[in-house]
């Protein structure tokens, strides 16, 4: 019978890199974006019973009238997107010891072109 053993990140951290090195069968209550599921070769559970929360979704705040008072920022917020697997790869690059701010700007450079076609939103 599996046992569920509470603890920090990196009780859980160590835990994964043990099994794993060990060749064993773990679960472990990993999320995205994280370092590990670019370092490790993980396989998320399904959950069809829906006992684990909904995937998170963000959403911007801003003060009543905004859209209407600065539609081109509007449409910038609402335009720009980063794909979660480029998230998870500046992580990596943090957890592997380069600055965040490195691992930023080594992202805009490889996405140069997004970049521009964000900066040509138009109203």
């Amino acid at each position: 019978k599996p046992k569920l053993l509470e603890g920090s990140t990196a009780a859980m951290t160590a835990a994964l890199k043990s099994a794993v090195d060990r060749k064993e069968w773990v679960a472990v209550t990993i999320w995205e974006p994280s370092w590990m599921v670019q370092k490790y070769d993980l396989k998320f559970l399904k959950d069809p019973k829906g006992i684990f929360p909904p995937p998170q979704a963000y959403y911007w705040i801003a003060h009543k009238g905004f859209a209407e008072g600065y539609p081109h920022a509007r449409e910038v917020i609402a335009s720009v997107f980063v794909p979660l697997t480029d998230i998870t790869n500046i992580n990596t690059q943090v957890k592997d010891g380069k600055a965040m701010g490195e691992a930023v700007k080594g992202w805009t450079e490889n996405n140069a072109e997004l970049l521009k076609r964000w900066a040509t939103i138009k109203n």
